[in-house]
């Protein structure tokens, strides 16, 4: 399953298909949020409708300390065709966000049953990091054995700074589920040590 959104293909290639089309504030907004100081942003490129909870959890994930982008579907139905695969999302103002942060951590949603955690990217100590810390609160991240793995260069997980990041991508019934704030207090822990690193 390419994601949870439903659709084999994407509507729209890039952002620029998809503003021509579709109206912010009606069917779609950014919330973007950039720290003082902050070297790590916590983003959500496939929020609200789109893939439910994801920017909810990125949200409490950014806290006060990170940096934050959401792309939020605001349609009453039919959010999946707002849906712009990673490597191929290139809105402006999640771009210049991410060039201005050494870390970066997108949250998605996967159409997977039962309660998964799966972690990809490029930033490999990044990825052992969190599966660690994660593993220790009694949350188990699959590293390996899963389609989801962030390594192609242009997915937006790897944007930033450094052009390497992470991504997870959460069931729903993990999203819903009562592990979340445990994830969020593990993940959490994680970025706090780079970014508070000399």
């Amino acid at each position: 399953m390419p994601h949870e959104a439903g659709a084999e293909v994407d509507t729209y290639k890039c952002f620029a298909d998809l503003h021509a089309r579709e109206v912010r504030g009606k069917d779609y907004d950014l919330d973007v949020r950039y720290r003082d100081g902050a070297r790590v942003a916590v983003i959500a490129p496939h929020g609200g409708g789109i893939e439910p909870e994801t920017a909810k959890i990125a949200e409490a994930t950014a806290g006060a300390e990170f940096s934050l982008y959401c792309f939020k579907g605001l349609k009453a139905n039919g959010n999946s065709r707002l849906h712009i695969t990673s490597h191929h999302f290139d809105e402006p103002e999640c771009l210049a966000l991410l060039a201005k942060h050494q870390w970066v951590l997108a949250i998605h949603g996967c159409a997977e049953s039962g309660e998964r955690v799966l972690l990809g990217g490029l930033d490999k100590r990044l990825i052992t990091d969190l599966s660690t810390a994660l593993e220790t609160a009694g949350i188990r991240a699959e590293t390996s054995g899963h389609e989801y793995t962030g390594k192609d260069l242009r997915n937006i997980c790897n944007r930033g700074a450094r052009h390497v990041g992470a991504q997870f991508e959460l069931s729903l019934p993990f999203r819903r589920g009562d592990q979340v704030s445990l994830f969020v207090k593990a993940v959490r822990s994680v970025l706090a040590a780079r970014q508070n690193a000399a």
